[in-house]
């Protein structure tokens, strides 16, 4: 895979061990600044590493969007082969707002030679708009062997959470209320997103962590008996579906086809609503060992098919670039 290089302009797990197991270099630059600041600057260093590089195949990470619309036009001058990672904003836009671009969407998967999706009803968008998908799911992510961390609950329940617009963390903070004496429910994340925010009202089996350090949250989901993330995208395989299963804990997920389909063991699914989170949680804990079970089963399983598809992706990825 010599002749690839792969950019991205963010930091993100799918594309740093996806880059790494492909043996693919990966120039990654993420700026926490304005967009009229960092897009300009964006722009200028790619075209710097394609003039540097001068690559026969270029694989972007899409979002961002800008970026994706950027190796479209350059291709053009580069000539190079075009494979777009495409999460699922990079596909459609999740805010009615912008849907007034679905245009520079269409046009990123149509001028690509391939579009890597993570399910196959993202594959069904990117073929209705055009473009020629490949699925491949999230690897499971390595995590190194570690002790635990005393928790304060019974049982514990992590829920993964950014406090973004696609997640119902204030369902989960109402559940939690329903769940006191059950289990300690801690959420990850910065918890200061959340408009008005009053931490003193808070549910007392209900810690929010804040930000935490790659190795405080690995370690957290060590000490986890249940892992619970939810999304409002019918079409999203969230990261901490993927954490969990590595981390062999069962975990609780929003019921869309997408996950269905993919962690169909020791899962259990629910809808977004206070009510049925906690009667979701309360069913988990009363199926603990099996759901053990289920989720070592799932692991192995998931590592054999992934494996296998991503052998397929490097015969494709080897014959576009000959």
């Amino acid at each position: 895979m010599s002749q690839w290089i792969w950019i991205s302009w963010e930091k993100h797990r799918r594309t740093q061990c996806l880059s790494a197991d492909l043996g693919i270099r990966l120039f990654e630059k993420s700026i926490d600044l304005p967009r009229w600041i960092k897009h300009p600057y964006l722009l200028l260093w790619t075209l710097q590493v394609l003039i540097r590089n001068r690559p026969s195949g270029v694989v972007v990470q899409n979002p961002s969007v800008v970026l994706g619309a950027w190796a479209v036009l350059l291709k053009r001058v580069f000539r190079y082969v075009l494979v777009v990672d495409a999460h699922n904003e990079g596909i459609a836009p999740f805010l009615p707002r912008w849907s007034r671009l679905y245009f520079i969407y269409r046009f990123i998967q149509r001028g690509a030679e391939l579009t890597i999706v993570t399910n196959s009803r993202l594959a069904e968008t990117v073929e209705r708009q055009g473009g020629s998908p490949f699925v491949l799911e999230d690897k499971l992510p390595a995590f190194p062997i570690g002790k635990g961390m005393d928790l304060e609950g019974k049982v514990n329940i992590v829920c993964i959470s950014t406090f973004a617009k696609d997640e119902p963390y204030r369902e989960v903070i109402e559940a939690s209320r329903m769940l006191v004496g059950h289990c300690h429910i801690y959420m990850t994340g910065n918890f200061r997103k959340i408009p008005g925010i009053q931490t003193d009202r808070l549910p007392s089996n209900l810690t929010l962590t804040g930000y935490l350090s790659n190795g405080d949250y690995i370690m957290l989901l060590r000490s986890a008996d249940i892992i619970l993330d939810l999304t409002y995208m019918d079409d999203c395989l969230v990261c901490g579906a993927y954490e969990a299963v590595s981390s062999e804990k069962p975990v609780i997920l929003t019921d869309t086809a997408a996950l269905r389909n993919y962690f169909h063991q020791g899962t259990v699914f629910t809808r977004n609503t206070a009510q049925e989170i906690s009667e979701a949680v309360r069913l988990a804990i009363s199926q603990l060992p099996s759901l053990r079970e289920d989720v070592k089963a799932l692991k192995k399983g998931l590592e054999i098919q992934w494996a296998a598809r991503r052998n397929e992706l490097v015969s494709r990825l080897s014959s576009l670039v000959h």
